[in-house]
């Protein structure tokens, strides 16, 4: 299980036989790698949502994402598999 803090709120992420739980609750979340360590894409509901990777900071176990224009921190707990798994690296 993967926790994030988005806004200060904790999100509780678990991938279960090729499924996505969000805290329990069966997700239509499919994310893929745009470009290793920097884009991703998210479908979620029908709608897809490009993401850039900002910054990752392992000592602080977060990253920055920017949506639209918009800069976005998350807290994660476990944030070194994450990283491994999305081929990012952390910031100079």
């Amino acid at each position: 299980m993967i926790e994030a803090v988005v806004n200060q709120s904790t999100i509780a992420v678990e991938i279960k036989d090729g499924e996505v739980l969000v805290n329990g609750q069966l997700s239509p979340l499919d994310i893929t790698q745009i470009q290793a360590g920097k884009f991703l894409h998210l479908l979620y509901k029908h709608q897809s949502y490009y993401f850039e990777i900002v910054s990752y900071d392992a000592e602080q176990k977060q990253f920055s994402i920017a949506y639209q224009g918009q800069v976005y921190t998350i807290g994660i707990k476990e944030i070194r598999p994450i990283a491994q798994a999305f081929g990012i690296r952390p910031s100079q």
